[in-house]
């Protein structure tokens, strides 16, 4: 992280790495650990296994959290009535806008059965 970061100043970017490239990183470096656990967990490792979920618990720490409940509903709504989305054609639409609007926030397949009963 510290080399993007080194290297987006040196291209004249003053504030650094943009956050959606940090969440990325951090998202590839979880990914990464989830592989490792289940390799380690399958050649009997198990303390390195361990250590590895550790890691990623920390790693997960600094990432936004996901909606979900009550805050996932209510952006579904908001979305859906904002785009006056009605039928499931327009879920693409709405999946799309749900992204962009909460950024590394959105789990798809929660968002995406949220969407399905809302036009429904």
């Amino acid at each position: 992280m510290r080399d993007r970061d080194v290297t987006a100043r040196t291209q004249g970017q003053c504030e650094g790495c943009e956050e959606t490239e940090i969440r990325k990183l951090l998202e590839i470096m979880v990914a990464q650990r989830e592989v490792s656990a289940r390799e380690y967990d399958e050649s009997g490792r198990i303390a390195d296994a361990e250590r590895e979920r550790e890691e990623m618990e920390i790693i997960q720490s600094f990432l936004p959290r996901p909606l979900s409940g009550d805050s996932l509903e209510t952006a579904v709504e908001t979305v859906v009535e904002d785009l006056e989305a009605s039928k499931l054609k327009d879920m693409g639409r709405c999946m799309a806008e749900l992204q962009s609007r909460y950024p590394g926030r959105i789990d798809t397949g929660t968002a995406g059965k949220a969407v399905r009963r809302v036009l429904s």
